[in-house]
């Protein structure tokens, strides 16, 4: 533990000098952007890379972080999916979901993995090998984590 803390004060002390350079973006720390493209947009505000210039009104906030996010250069496209490997029918769906794309195949795939929080006997079968859990509450996420790894 105390060889850990030593590792990380040095790197916060070298974090903080790279951050005194103040002639580069950022300061010289190195900086990797991620973004979902099918995401949400910012609230109230235009993504960094929309070209001010197609604004009739751009602010020197846009021209700044524009011209920011063109200094990125280098760009890595992500197009396999690891995640679904084992079970590609449940990838293709959630694929297809994500975009708007439903098919009755796929809510059926959904709805024969629904657990009725009622049934206790399927509740006590769960276990981690039993797959991929949805749901839209944070709720319920919650419980299922604490189910698993408590």
């Amino acid at each position: 533990m105390r060889i850990k803390h030593s590792i990380e004060d040095k790197s916060f002390a070298t974090l903080d000098a790279y951050k005194q350079v103040s002639n580069v973006p950022f300061g010289g720390v190195h900086i990797i952007l991620v973004r979902d493209f099918l995401q949400m947009q910012p609230v109230g505000v235009d993504a960094i890379f929309v070209d001010p210039t197609t604004k009739s009104h751009p602010s020197t906030a846009d021209i700044d972080s524009f011209e920011l996010w063109r200094r990125f250069t280098t760009v890595v496209v992500l197009d396999e999916t690891v995640r679904f490997r084992n079970d590609p029918e449940w990838g293709r769906g959630c694929a297809n979901a994500r975009v708007g794309e439903w098919t009755q195949e796929f809510v059926d795939i959904l709805n024969n993995r629904v657990v009725q929080p009622s049934d206790a006997e399927v509740k006590a079968e769960l276990t981690l090998k039993a797959g991929v859990f949805v749901t839209p509450e944070n709720v319920k996420r919650l419980a299922i984590n604490n189910t698993f790894f408590s």
